[in-house]
């Protein structure tokens, strides 16, 4: 990424500009409040084991669920927009207690455990790090340090000896195999609408269809922005008109894609019929 040359000039689609992406940062941070609030129970729940009778992993528990109840409020009532500025702060301030909290009892690790632990969780934070400076930031970008703070989760879990090893084993696994499963869905389903687009593309420039349809020139929705990255319009992608020399004077409209993915590839005018059928 800093590699990139896009980077280094201003073209309004990469840049480098100090604390560019801290406000994206934390936002994201903050819609993750479930994966914060498991955090600090497993937290709560490796001291509590460990150090027997202390009264700080109940006061932890008991700012964590608060957080998380606010957390949840905020975002099912939104015209709490008090509580909502105020746990936007206390889900980072979570986050960060947590981590403190836990850093601070290093007496209750063996020297294996606090190496292993610090691993992650420095880890998680410099996969972070970069965005700081650089600019587009996405939920994709979040996604090795959301991985990374639930194994670190499961892993406190572990050796708290609420889990043997074989259980912890077993449910990193089931994550992997979840989440990589999910992942996968995704993915094809943005390889699917690609696909579609590219022929119903092709098809009206070979046709110029768009001369005898009031200059409307049709695009298949691709789904899942979270998961990719575009600076542009989809129904006016520079790039793509440049390459398939499609006239600027076209107005482009979307098509669903879920309404053509069962129209093969190959099915160019098939495409363009159902296109022009759901959008006018």
């Amino acid at each position: 990424m800093f590699a990139n040359r896009g980077y280094w000039k201003n073209t309004g689609v990469h840049k480098y500009s100090l604390g560019a992406s801290i406000p994206q940062i934390l936002l994201q941070l903050r819609s993750e409040y479930i994966l914060i609030f498991i955090l600090g129970l497993c937290v709560s729940l490796f001291i509590l084991k460990r150090s027997g009778n202390s009264h700080l992993p109940y006061v932890l528990a008991g700012f964590d669920i608060l957080v998380f109840v606010l957390a949840v409020v905020s975002d099912k009532i939104v015209l709490f927009n008090k509580i909502s500025r105020l746990s936007n702060y206390l889900v980072i301030l979570c986050l960060g207690v947590s981590i403190i909290v836990f850093f601070c009892n290093y007496n209750l690790l063996n020297k294996d455990e606090f190496w292993i632990s610090l691993f992650l969780v420095l880890n998680a934070f410099a996969s972070i790090i970069p965005y700081i400076v650089v600019s587009p930031f996405g939920p994709r970008s979040m996604l090795c340090f959301y991985i990374l703070m639930v194994i670190f989760s499961f892993y406190l879990v572990a050796i708290s000896n609420s889990l043997t090893r074989k259980c912890f084993i077993i449910l990193i696994s089931c994550m992997a195999f979840l989440y990589g499963s999910f992942i996968l869905f995704k993915a094809n389903q943005i390889n699917v609408a690609k696909t579609r687009n590219s022929a119903l593309i092709e098809y009206q420039v070979k046709n110029k269809t768009y001369i005898a349809n009031n200059n409307r020139f049709y695009y298949v929705q691709i789904p899942n922005t979270d998961m990719w990255w575009n600076p542009r319009l989809q129904t006016h992608d520079d790039p793509i008109i440049s390459y398939y020399k499609i006239p600027n004077t076209t107005v482009g409209k979307l098509v669903p894609w879920y309404e053509v993915k069962n129209i093969s590839s190959n099915q160019g005018e098939l495409l363009f019929k159902k296109a022009k059928k759901l959008v006018k």
